[in-house]
């Protein structure tokens, strides 16, 4: 990966791609009851834990998966194999319809080769090297620069349980007026993301 201060640079030069389609996550049912209020589209999870792409009180935003292969991987984060997960039963299945304007496609080589980063190393662990190191993992450092550009309405990135399987982060304040995230929940009742609001019907 290019060092820190170079990748808000190249971001600079770097187009997004729109993409549409539906998007697949699963969630502990306890978890959508607890903090989240009962919102499918809960997008304060990064900010509070950190993830893959969002550092620890980064950016607002949803992981999903291309996928139900994929997203049954990441939720167990046993890979492809688990075809029966052991939480299956307390697990919320969630496909969201999205149309995104820009995202940052890390599936293009040519992307990849302009932030001389790879596959291997966007799949590399991620957890516990601020800990242990007090440096953000690259994958923290690419996503605060995305986030932080205000060009892009999320990441396309591959998979690290899911070989040649890939997954979205979307930034839940970065979309831009043409995009939305929306979801029908187990009542019925349709959740969506549009902009900078937050819409419940």
């Amino acid at each position: 990966m290019l060092p820190f201060p170079e990748i808000s640079e190249k971001l600079k030069t770097l187009e997004g791609e729109p993409w549409q389609g539906i998007l697949t996550r699963y969630v502990d049912f306890e978890a959508y009851m607890g903090p989240s209020g009962g919102r499918l589209l809960y997008d304060e999870g990064p900010p509070r834990r950190g993830q893959r792409y969002t550092p620890i009180k980064g950016a607002k935003g949803l992981y999903l998966a291309e996928g139900i292969p994929t997203a049954v991987a990441e939720y167990t984060q046993e890979g492809l194999k688990a075809l029966n997960p052991k939480r299956a039963a307390t697990r919320l299945h969630l496909d969201a319809e999205v149309k995104l304007t820009s995202i940052l496609n890390l599936g293009d080589a040519a992307i990849r080769r302009a932030l001389k980063t790879s596959i291997e190393e966007l799949k590399e662990p991620w957890q516990f090297v601020f800990e242990m190191t007090g440096i953000w993992p690259v994958t923290w450092q690419l996503g605060d620069a995305v986030f932080s550009s205000g060009r892009f309405d999320g990441i396309r990135f591959p998979s690290s349980k899911a070989d040649r399987h890939y997954c979205h982060l979307v930034f839940s304040e970065r979309l831009g007026p043409d995009s939305f995230v929306r979801a029908k929940g187990p009542t019925g009742k349709w959740e969506s993301l549009t902009g900078k609001s937050r819409l419940k019907a």
